[in-house]
């Protein structure tokens, strides 16, 4: 199948939005294990709901805690829990004074792809299945980012070509995962550029050796090439060039991960 028949996420904008709604509802009730959430996190979930559904901007008054908590049914204490796991995502901010209450954020990922990380630490998933993820995904960035480029996406990319060439050894895996980040983000899919930025963190925390320099030497060429087929706006030969780039990975991480028994 070619990634011309994939979904375009963004447009199933309505969609998500109802997974998210429904995932939240039945998280608002007991789990598996018959244990009901805090009355706390319940609310987080139910004010984060109400948020999308009633399709509410980032700026938008909600409301006092006094109106609130009515609104709600619940103690100040209560409001006040709800309102601290809303903040750490950025779903909602208090803003003090006259014409204060609670107002409706502008989520930040950050957070979520942090403590998705932690999880998959935590869970010791194999190290392998996130690269088997990341090649899926670079692939499908570079399609989309040559299809949507701009000039100022040129210049981002140009810059991070310029920092490669000058990067010292121990800033060469940086700009490496620099050069994916910025491809996820201009393929304008918002759920490539965030996986990615997982993919990322994860990274981070499982680090692999610098490659010698003439690997490194060729990882440089092959971004050169897909950075100019991106520019140029050639989504398919940005595809095979993200495919052949991901052969010279292969040669490298592949066998670094073979050698350490696939973990």
């Amino acid at each position: 199948a070619s990634f011309d028949q994939f979904p375009d996420f963004e447009a199933r904008g309505e969609a998500f939005r109802a997974a998210a709604l429904a995932l939240g509802a039945r998280r608002a009730g007991a789990d598996a294990t018959g244990v009901m959430p805090k009355l706390g996190h319940r609310l987080s979930l139910r004010i984060a709901e109400d948020i999308a559904r009633e399709g509410l901007e980032a700026g938008t008054r909600i409301g006092s805690e006094p109106a609130l908590c009515e609104r709600y049914g619940v103690s100040r204490a209560v409001f006040r829990e709800a309102v601290r796991t809303l903040e750490l995502h950025d779903i909602v901010q208090v803003r003090r004074g006259l014409g204060g209450g609670l107002i409706v954020g502008a989520p930040d990922p950050g957070y979520t792809v942090e403590l998705t990380s932690i999880y998959f630490q935590y869970a010791r998933l194999k190290t392998r299945h996130f690269y088997e993820l990341w090649r899926t995904i670079q692939v499908a960035a570079a399609q989309w980012a040559a299809r949507r480029i701009d000039a100022g996406g040129r210049a981002r990319l140009a810059a991070i070509l310029a920092q490669q060439a000058k990067a010292s050894r121990e800033h060469l895996l940086a700009v490496h995962g620099a050069m994916h980040e910025a491809l996820s983000a201009l393929s304008g899919n918002r759920v490539i550029a965030l996986f990615t930025k997982v993919m990322a963190e994860v990274a981070a925390h499982d680090p692999t050796e610098v490659p010698p320099a003439d690997i490194w030497k060729a990882f440089a060429e092959s971004h050169a090439e897909l950075v100019d087929a991106v520019s140029r706006g050639e989504p398919s030969l940005a595809r095979q060039l993200m495919i052949q780039h991901f052969k010279l990975v292969d040669a490298w991480y592949g066998d670094s991960l073979r050698n350490a028994g696939l973990r």
